[in-house]
């Protein structure tokens, strides 16, 4: 039964345990009038609601002497530290065997139970900024709420039913309403009261009680703060609760509609609930607070239709008394004069209380906020006569400043809801040019993603209704090259808005000018052109992308994304990595592709793109852009940049056409309706019909530049090449095939020859015409093996001094034969060549030619070690072909193999080990192809039961691994010095480095490329396990230094190194290479820490570096949870303790007599990146509680004073939570054994305000670091 409080039993706010906490006594002295002042219903509330401190005292001092028996004493000389780790899992095992069931308790009767309870509360957590802690288990939580559904009944209990009709109980109220005022309206309140999540009720007594109100409210709130802290129904994740909130507010909603003629206008029923709202929304326990506000908002939403209704029918009879006063005469209408009055006292008093439900949107809870500007939009639209004024649109205006994205994001939906309609358009035009430019800026410099796609969207609205003029609409296209998939749609919805009539119609205007103009001028000339208006519209497309390519690069938007040839002066369609740099038109070109319509036009691109304008450019040259003689042509005349953009676009746009499955643009585009697979060959057969005539032409036409050349191979791809045959154009096929291989002897380009490569390899997958592409292939390999013979015919290559020419012929027939050998095997011709004496030789000695020290022929000699591992690898590919189906393998083909192999890691270690003749360019490469080799025999067929094919297995050498790794850190040295600035920021002598990471896309994107390949060289042997793993923090210590390419390499680096952990064999295999990534793992983040030192933001690289490194832990523990493997990961805080603790007294001390003020907090700053390791890593509370009492232990044994109330030793209190928060998830109660930090947990102490700085700084001494134990020694001992 749910007890009833009678207001004499009440308590004063006084007497309650939170007299800061309840409401105030003006809110008081309201209640008592609620009924004749208005009043606003969510009031502004302090900033911090009410703590209550709640916990089980008894089980914390039993925890206490557990913890303090299961911690044994410190032992300093442990170097394995096996006892500590030993003692603490043994503490944390008699705690958990210690721990009381609480599930016999619970099955206890009623009356037991409660006599068994503590005389205080178990609840120790409390909601929100409160300093508890949870010890009630979670089955404890869902007893407590199936308790209280048990107890459930009237109004709250059928809303909570799902199975409850709503209607049926909305009429059963108005009929109790009708018998008993007041009866029915106290079980309303009551209501209230159980969806705040209060179990009690309220006494008809104290109801009648208007005086009381706050008092009953101040009682409610001590009870529900005494029992355990649970979810409130309407925001609650519980089950029963699931559809609550739904169906109380339709409760709401349905009773107002219901009760419109009589019930609400009454002098008692609004009134009263008013009465109880307003003291319950001015609540500072946020239970009341929230649910009276959602009530409210149920309420006067379907009072603002109400008023809407009486608005339409007031008009209606305006009309009629019209009609009326024209048909009989004045006086005849007072039938429609009563009707009229009638309506006009039902809307005063409806506005009345309307004005008293709501005055504003202010509380310190965000939801609330949120609800509160999504429900006065909701009024807005619902009742823009009232509440479409500047007086409730400027609560919307606030709003978009809120500090909270949430309610920004709410405010932005409201706003587009308004704006989609356009009745409402002309009521907001002066709140819209308030609040354009906010909208703009939301949309470029939002944080949360969200709010800028809203705000992108809100901006797409008003230029459909001509609210947004041309410029500033034009200020967010730009962000169609966002790296953002949300956000690259919205801006396409916007240019797709504006390009017609914003974009496109003024260029079609000038042109009909000047062509009109010429045609008067030549009347007699009756061969006056006609203007081609899709032509006119691709040159616009083209035009305004290059021009908003050139905007994101210069706006430095994050969301850009700028790669290595971003800075070419052959604009972005030349790229080092083609691949990323083709991706940024592609992106734009895809999300603009399904709502604008010239972007759909492929085979009108395709047309003008095969016309040949050169003549027309010439023409124009020189001319004004408006002169009347400019032939028809110069108007959709494309420049090279626009031309490439075209190129770029028709790709694209016929590559969604095929993957849709809709060739005709002219079809709107549906894409939640995919077609079938019929439908997209049809429509790929359809494209085939055009692009075979357009791809030889195009080809033709760009023959001789080789951008444009390798963009159009891209079409080939969208060919089905069975159209030939279905066409009986085998001919074309083969003129297609001659083309391409005289292309290929051509251009010595390695983007375009790679490209062409792929090309041809993919046309030998086609069955029909396979063969003619094979002849062709054979043929092409002839004639270029052949031609490097005859280059290098009668040359000495070991000594002779190579003319410019040489090096050019050379080279360009090498990379060819290096191109086409990435995808076909041309072994034989390259043995059988040059009269059977083969060609294999002669590489060999144009790669030992870099042992002259030519720079000039570096890339030569790169070439060259490239071709001698693809020769390898081909034969490799025959080896294992032959293994796989099972035939016999000749001892001579074995020796055969390791012959060649040990021939080529003779060549290429030569040249990596030569430090002083060899270029580093030449050692890169050479290392790169001894990485690849190793890794090309670690293979699974070299682990077959055949002992000679075992013998092929091999390792790599130490001494190459150190060799290489020393390399690659002087390259990445280099880059820094000649970087430093734009990596580590302005320096002085006043600070070591300021705003470091900001400026690393000031370096050259094109030096970023070429470093993320220099790492690649030590990545990619790592990764595969040619290298041991140790060598990684070669490149993880500069994680978040060079920009996202080179960071790209270390989080792959580090995913390859977390699979090969997992699949190395054998319990002590994956754990002695746990055990080597573990002591990597701490050179890497205490280096990173020391390079990281000097700033804010390169604190927080160090920070994300732990992050990924915690979570490739967090991986391989799930996979590998033995006690063994935990103890290593354990092993790493520890030592992380170790070296931040160790120096902290000397520093202290040099704190204290003014030395130095920064030194401490610096050290300090390491608990951040040990949190965020420990955050992300999912050690078990087993481990988490050996961390704890380690850390407890180490500060009493190095005698450290913590002051957990000094901004210095937040990182370390922001640890300490961690450690606490995780243990009691697991139902452990946590409590450190230092004094100041349990205070401060506790909620007993707060937060000093930072010292400030001496004016003489003591200079940071830069140390170089190598591990955890080196850099925890004093400073004496180090210098």
């Amino acid at each position: 039964m749910v007890r009833d409080i009678h207001h004499s039993q009440l308590a004063t706010p006084a007497e309650g345990p939170l007299m800061h906490a309840t409401v105030p006594t003006d809110t008081a002295r309201r209640s008592a009038r609620a009924r004749h002042e208005p009043q606003r219903l969510v009031n502004e509330v302090p900033a911090r609601e009410a703590n209550n401190k709640r916990g089980n005292q008894a089980n914390q001092s039993d925890t206490e002497e557990e913890e303090d028996d299961s911690a044994s004493e410190f032992d300093s000389s442990s170097d394995s530290g096996e006892s500590d780790v030993s003692d603490a899992v043994e503490g944390f095992t008699e705690k958990k065997a210690n721990t009381p069931k609480r599930a016999a308790s619970r099955k206890q009767p009623k009356a037991a139970k409660k006599e068994a309870q503590p005389s205080k509360p178990r609840m120790t957590a409390t909601k929100r900024g409160q300093k508890g802690q949870r010890t009630i288990a979670a089955a404890d939580m869902e007893d407590s709420t199936d308790d209280s559904l048990e107890q459930a009944e009237g109004l709250y209990a059928e809303i909570l039913d799902p199975n409850s009709s709503l209607e049926s109980s909305v009429n059963d109220w108005m009929t109790s309403y009708r018998e008993d005022k007041t009866a029915a309206l106290w079980s309303l309140v009551n209501l209230i009261i159980h969806s705040c999540g209060c179990p009690s009720s309220i006494s008809k007594e104290a109801f009648a009680d208007e005086e009381s109100v706050v008092d009953i409210l101040a009682e409610l709130q001590r009870e529900l703060q005494e029992n355990a802290y649970q979810d409130y129904p309407i925001v609650s994740k519980a089950k029963p609760f699931k559809g609550f909130r739904k169906n109380l507010m339709q409760f709401w909603s349905r009773l107002i509609e219901k009760a419109q003629h009589d019930v609400v206008l009454d002098d008692q029923f609004l009134d009263q609930l008013l009465s109880w709202l307003v003291a319950m929304s001015s609540s500072l326990f946020r239970p009341f607070r929230h649910t009276a506000t959602a009530i409210s908002f149920a309420i006067t939403g379907q009072l603002c239709a109400i008023a809407q209704q009486l608005a339409e029918e007031r008009e209606i009879i305006s009309k009629q008394k019209q009609a009326d006063a024209k048909k009989r005469g004045r006086g005849k209408s007072g039938e429609s004069n009563d009707r009229a009055g009638e309506l006009q006292s039902k809307t005063e008093k409806i506005e009345t209380y309307l004005t008293e439900f709501f005055e504003g949107c202010r509380d310190v809870e965000a939801i609330i906020r949120s609800e509160c500007v999504k429900e006065l939009g909701k009024w807005m639209a619902r009742n823009p006569t009232r509440y479409l004024e500047s007086s409730y649109l400027s609560y919307l205006g606030r709003s978009l400043n809120d500090k909270t994205s949430m309610v920004r994001l709410e405010t932005l939906r409201s706003l587009f809801a308004l704006y989609k309609n356009e009745d409402l358009i002309a009521g907001m035009r002066s709140f819209t040019e308030r609040n354009k430019d906010r909208f703009i800026e939301m949309a470029l410099q939002e944080v949360d993603i969200s709010v800028r796609v809203c705000a992108i969207q809100i901006i797409d609205q008003l230029a459909k209704h001509g609210s947004f003029d041309a410029e500033d609409s034009d200020a967010v296209l730009h962000l169609i090259f966002s790296d953002n998939d949300r956000i690259r749609t919205a801006a396409a919805q916007v240019m797709a808005t504006i390009f017609e009539e914003d974009l496109l119609e003024p260029k079609l205007s000038e042109c009909r000018t000047a062509l009109n103009s010429q045609a008067d001028s030549d009347r007699d000339n009756a061969d006056v052109a006609v203007l081609n208006k899709d032509w006119v519209a691709m040159k616009c497309i083209a035009e305004n992308l290059v021009r908003l390519d050139k905007r994101a690069k210069q706006s430095n938007n994050p969301d850009v994304n700028m790669t290595a040839s971003d800075e070419s002066d052959e604009g972005f369609w030349e790229p080092v990595d083609a691949s990323e740099e083709r991706g940024r038109l592609s992106k734009a070109t895809q999300a603009l592709w399904p709502f604008l319509d010239p972007v759909r036009q492929w085979e009108v691109m395709a047309n003008l793109l095969v016309e040949d304008h050169s003549d027309t450019a010439s023409q124009v040259e020189g001319q004004s852009s408006v002169s009347s003689r400019r032939p028809p042509a110069s108007y959709y005349c494309l420049s090279d940049v626009e031309e490439s953009a075209l190129l770029e676009i028709l790709i694209v746009s016929v590559q969604e056409a095929v993957e849709f499955g809709e060739a005709d643009p002219s079809i709107s585009i549906n894409r939640s309706k995919p077609r079938t697979e019929i439908q997209k060959l049809e429509a790929q057969n359809k494209i085939s019909r055009v692009l075979v005539d357009i791809i030889p032409q195009l080809l033709t036409k760009y023959g001789h530049d080789t951008p444009k050349l390798t963009e159009t191979f891209a079409l080939v791809h969208n060919l089905n090449l069975d159209i030939y045959l279905d066409l009986r154009q085998t001919e074309a096929y083969e003129a297609l095939l001659d083309q391409l291989r005289r292309l290929y002897l051509r251009h010595n380009s390695t983007t375009f020859l790679h490209a062409a490569a792929y090309i041809m390899k993919r046309l030998t997958e086609y069955g029909n015409l396979a063969e003619a592409t094979q002849t062709m292939i054979s043929q092409l390999q002839e004639q270029i093996v052949a031609q490097f013979a005859a280059d290098v015919l009668n040359i000495e290559l070991s000594t002779a001094d190579l003319s410019t020419d040489s090096i050019a012929l050379i080279s360009a027939a090498l990379v060819r034969i290096q191109q086409l050998m990435a995808f076909v095997n041309i072994n034989t011709t390259l043995e059988k060549a040059n009269d059977g004496e083969g060609i294999i030789k002669q590489v060999e000695l144009v790669a030992e030619r870099s042992l002259l020290s030519m720079a000039e022929e570096d890339n030569l000699a790169a070439t060259a070690i490239d071709i001698l591992f693809r020769y390898l690898s081909w034969t490799c590919q025959q080896f294992s072909v032959t293994v796989t189906n099972g035939d016999h393998i000749d001892s001579s083909v074995v020796d055969g193999l390791k012959a060649k192999r040990d021939n080529f890691l003779r060549c290429v270690t030569n040249l990596a080990t030569n430090e002083v003749p060899v270029t580093d360019h030449v050692r890169l490469a050479a290392f790169r192809a001894i990485g690849d080799c190793f890794w090309l025999f670690t293979g699974e067929i070299f682990d077959s039961a055949d002992s000679s094919l075992r013998a092929l297995r091999t390792r790599c050498p130490s001494s190459l691994q150190a060799a290489c790794t020393e390399l690659i850190d002087s390259q990445i040295a280099t880059f820094i010095d000649k970087h430093r600035v734009a990596i580590y920021g302005q320096q002085d002598e006043a600070e070591d480095c300021v705003e470091g990471l900001a400026k690393s896309n000031q370096i050259p994107a094109a030096e970023r490329y070429q470093l993320q390949q220099t790492a690649a060289v030590l990545a990619r042997p790592i990764m595969v396990g040619v290298f041991d793993i140790e060598h990684s923090s070669t490149i993880l210590i500069h994680y978040g230094m060079f920009g996202s390419e080179y960071d790209e390499i270390a989080r792959l680096l580090v995913e390859g190194i977390k699979d090969a952990i997992g699949h190395t064999g054998g319990k002590n295999g994956h754990l002695s290479v746990s055990k080597v990534y573990l002591e990597s793992m701490e050179k890497v983040l205490c280096f990173s820490f020391q390079l990281s030192i000097g700033g804010t933001q390169l604190i927080e690289r160090t920070v994300r570096l732990s992050k990924m490194l915690g979570a490739s832990v967090k991986t391989h523990a799930a996979e590998h949870p033995d006690e063994a493997n935990s103890k290593l990961w354990i092993d790493l805080l520890r030592d992380g303790f170790d070296y931040i603790l160790r120096r902290v007294p000397d520093l202290q001390r040099q704190y204290q007599e003014g030395e130095d003020y920064e030194a401490l907090e610096k050290n300090l700053k390491f608990f951040k990146v040990l949190t965020a390791f420990l955050q992300t890593s999912g050690l078990t509370p087993r481990d988490v509680y050996a961390v704890a009492k380690y850390l407890d232990r180490i500060l009493a044994h190095r005698e450290v004073k913590v002051d957990a109330d000094a901004k210095e030793w937040e990182h370390y209190l922001n640890f300490v939570k961690n450690l606490s928060k995780t243990l009691t998830k697991a139902g452990i109660v946590y409590e450190p054994e230092n004094e100041s930090t349990k205070q401060r947990l506790q909620g007993k102490s707060k937060a000093k305000p930072k010292r400030k700085r001496a004016e003489e700084e003591v200079e940071d001494d830069n140390v170089s670091v190598a591990s955890f134990q080196s850099l925890s020694a004093p400073k004496q001992q180090r210098k």
